[in-house]
C-alpha cells in the first residue's frame, strides 16, 4: 500500500515544486510519508531476519549456490516429511 501511494502521489506532484521551494503541498507530504513506511517496513524486515535466524539466516538470504534439494520438484517430499514431523 505504501508503494502504491508513493506512485500515486509521485505522479500528482510537480516538476518545479522542489526548485522552487514550494515542500507544503499535501502530495509531497504523502509522498514523503509513503517513502518513510517503505524505508521502515524494509528496516523492520531486515531486523526481524536478524532476530530469528541471526547471523546466519541473513548470510544464507545471499548465498547463491543451489544444493542438490532446493528443486521445486524436491518441495512435496519436503513437505510431507515436515507434516509427518510436526504431526
Amino acid at each position: 500500500m505504501a508503494l502504491e501511494l508513493a506512485v500515486g502521489s509521485g505522479k500528482l506532484m510537480n516538476e518545479g515544486w522542489l526548485r522552487d521551494g514550494e515542500i507544503d503541498h499535501l502530495v509531497y507530504r504523502l509522498h514523503l510519508l509513503a517513502w518513510m513506511l517503505i524505508a521502515t517496513v524494509g528496516l523492520w524486515h531486515v531486523a526481524a531476519v536478524l532476530n530469528r535466524g541471526g547471523i546466519g539466516l541473513a548470510r544464507s538470504m545471499f548465498h547463491l549456490q543451489l544444493r542438490s534439494n532446493d528443486h521445486p520438484r524436491h518441495w512435496p517430499a519436503q513437505v510431507r516429511r515436515w507434516l509427518r514431523r510436526s504431526a
